[in-house]
């Protein structure tokens, strides 16, 4: 071999070992450039974490939560995307502005939920479910939807009420009669027998040793104890009253 053979010889080897060296430096930055990434088992890739913030939300049924704060936490060395899905979100619901999105290494994304009127009032788990090349992981968030409550007042009746567009459930209390409850009804039917005052749902202050004692709201004779002082409020009902003797002729009144 002469000079000039030997000379184009080393010249390849150096070009080839030169090749390697660049490939193993890019190899090396695209593992360092990814969260999770793929590739062979033996490469350990940078993790990341999830978070929700807060983990439980509520709305009345026709309303709009407050925002759920979605958070990737990546660990050192983490750059990449990660993708977000809410998997478990209930039937009509809607999370806004998507129910599936990317967030960047780092990057959080703040997600509310719209509650139908028509929405099933109770307690849902959704799980925000993230992924990145070959790691996943999980957080929970509760979404809670509450019935509509209101108060209102017709005539002597205090009505405490309780729904969705599907089914109400109401309480009536006579102010009348010291605020004895003439009603407890779903969807229109009244369970309550509310014909006089010994008829519908009252406290009963009876003395356990004098069976003739026996203070309630609504006496004998179908007459009411006095209503001293009552409040409405947005989702609640408040009554004072002062029982009354139920048989006033057994003490010698009439």
């Amino acid at each position: 071999m002469d000079f000039k053979s030997r000379q184009i010889i080393s010249a390849c080897s150096e070009l080839q070992l030169m090749s390697e060296s660049l490939l193993s430096a890019l190899l090396a930055a695209a593992v360092g450039l990814s969260c999770g990434g793929g590739g062979s088992s033996s490469v350990t890739t940078p993790d990341f974490s999830i978070s929700v913030a807060p983990a439980s939300v509520s709305a009345d049924v026709g309303t709009t939560t407050s925002p759920v704060t979605i958070s990737v936490n990546p660990q050192p060395g983490c750059t990449g995307s990660v993708s977000v899905m809410l998997q478990g979100v209930p039937q009509g619901d809607a999370a806004s502005p998507s129910s599936s999105f990317s967030l960047a290494a780092g990057g959080s994304q703040a997600i509310t939920f719209s509650v139908p009127p028509s929405a099933t009032v109770g307690t849902s788990s959704i799980t925000a479910l993230a992924t990145s090349g070959s790691h996943s992981h999980k957080a929970q968030i509760t979404l809670i939807a509450n019935a509509i409550v209101r108060t209102y007042q017709i005539g002597s009746v205090l009505y405490l009420e309780s729904g969705s567009t599907t089914d109400t459930a109401r309480i009536g209390l006579q102010t009348s009669w010291g605020g004895s409850i003439v009603e407890v009804s779903l969807n229109g039917t009244n369970f309550v027998n509310e014909h006089d005052t010994g008829r519908e749902v009252q406290p009963s202050y009876r003395d356990g040793s004098n069976q003739n004692y026996n203070p309630t709201l609504g006496d004998l004779f179908d007459q009411g104890t006095p209503t001293i002082s009552y409040i409405v409020e947005a989702d609640s009902l408040f009554i004072q009253a002062q029982p009354l003797q139920w048989d006033l002729t057994s003490y010698g009144g009439g």
